[in-house]
């Protein structure tokens, strides 16, 4: 008997070649990448957003705190006249250069006559009252004198740090600009970190300078290793802690419109736009610049053309 064994295929084990598996792999490789540059895009445009808001929120509350600081200048106030002499009265009121020993430095410096008798009105140190001067001839000399033993109450200059030249804002103010409260729930990231790394008795510092009354301080750029060039208010007299407003400047100027006169005033002249001028100094009211401008530009690109009508107010008493 025969027997016929009947044929058999060869068995073939399932599975994936290794050109599959590595098609596979440079398939899921790409999802994976691009999952990771999705996240890295999100990331980044969030990141951008906030910065963002950041910074609109520091520019909206520096704003408020110069408009705040521009709406309540306290002016210096004038001297009393002093009584007259008959020998003053002889030369009719006019104060002879060469009694005056600052009337008679200004003389020295060479200055052209409208610029002497500029800066003769405004530290009342005698010479012409013309209205150059910015004062009314009508006027006695004596009582737009001012106490210049201390620094004008308003002063926009230039001051020369390490070869650059930096505008600084300096006036008296009847209160400290800063809100305190409305400054800690809306204050930019570099206001928070400033009080992260307060101690107690540093808060307890700042809290009392915001409400400590009248107070001279200035605006001034100041270079900061992590922020680059920064807008910050700085109290003087009284001392106080460093507020940084504006971060990462690339660019900014002060400049302030000229008053009218008085002769323009009380003679019914036609409101016209002023001269703007980049630096300016006032004692009293009446020679405060009208308006205030600040322009800036950020290193974001982002850019701020601000101005600000100015209010005059009476100093706190003791100032």
């Amino acid at each position: 008997m025969t027997t016929t064994t009947p044929k058999t295929t060869p068995h073939r084990r399932s599975g994936f070649t290794v050109l599959e598996v590595v098609v596979a792999l440079a398939l899921s490789g790409m999802v994976v990448a691009s999952g990771f540059a999705i996240i890295a895009m999100v990331n980044s445009a969030d990141r951008v957003a906030r910065d963002a808001t950041a910074e609109a929120t520091a520019q909206l509350r520096t704003y408020a705190v110069l408009q705040r600081a521009f709406t309540s200048m306290a002016a210096a106030q004038p001297l009393p006249p002093e009584p007259e002499d008959e020998d003053a009265a002889a030369d009719d009121g006019e104060t002879i250069a060469g009694d005056d020993p600052a009337a008679a430095a200004l003389d020295a410096a060479g200055l052209d006559q409208g610029l002497r008798d500029r800066v003769a009105g405004l530290l009342g140190i005698g010479g012409s009252t013309s209205p150059d001067a910015g004062l009314d001839e009508r006027l006695d000399a004596a009582v737009a004198k001012v106490d210049t033993s201390v620094p004008p109450h308003f002063d926009l200059y230039y001051e020369e740090v390490d070869r650059l030249s930096l505008p600084r804002l300096e006036l008296v103010l009847q209160q400290s600009p800063l809100a305190f409260g409305a400054m800690t729930l809306t204050g930019s990231e570099a206001f928070r970190r400033d009080l992260d790394s307060m101690s107690e008795r540093e808060l307890a510092a700042r809290r009392a300078a915001a409400w400590a009354g009248s107070v001279r301080g200035v605006f001034e750029l100041v270079a900061l290793d992590d922020r680059g060039w920064c807008l910050v208010w700085q109290p003087i007299d009284p001392l106080g802690p460093r507020t940084v407003l504006l971060e990462d400047l690339a660019a900014l100027q002060w400049s302030v419109l000229l008053p009218m006169s008085r002769d323009e005033v009380e003679g019914g002249a036609a409101p016209v736009q002023g001269d703007w001028v980049p630096v300016h100094a006032a004692y009293l009211a009446d020679d405060y610049p009208d308006a205030i401008g600040l322009q800036f530009e950020t290193a974001t690109g982002a850019r701020g053309d601000w101005r600000f009508e100015t209010v005059t107010v009476d100093p706190a008493p003791g100032n």
